[in-house]
């Protein structure tokens, strides 16, 4: 697919494939965000994590090669 996911609340986006138990394989539309993912976090946005999955769900409807998505922050926002 030569399409690329961009958007203005994504950091990053890449397809890959993912493996499943059974030894079957997807492509997966893997989003990177510096958007608060967790809804009790102070600096939640529903509305902005919304735009995000809108996005997200547009993409895939013109990608009939690609499964489904996942939207991740990034791993330096992780708390440890």
């Amino acid at each position: 697919m030569s399409k690329v996911f961009k958007h203005p609340l994504a950091r990053n986006a890449t397809v890959t494939k993912v493996r499943q138990r059974d030894g079957g394989e997807h492509e997966l539309l893997l989003i990177i965000t510096t958007l608060e993912l967790d809804t009790a976090a102070k600096g939640f946005s529903a509305k902005n994590v919304e735009r995000l999955h809108d996005a997200a769900k547009a993409y895939l409807a013109e990608a009939e090669d690609v499964a489904g998505y996942a939207i991740v922050s990034r791993a330096k926002d992780w708390g440890h």
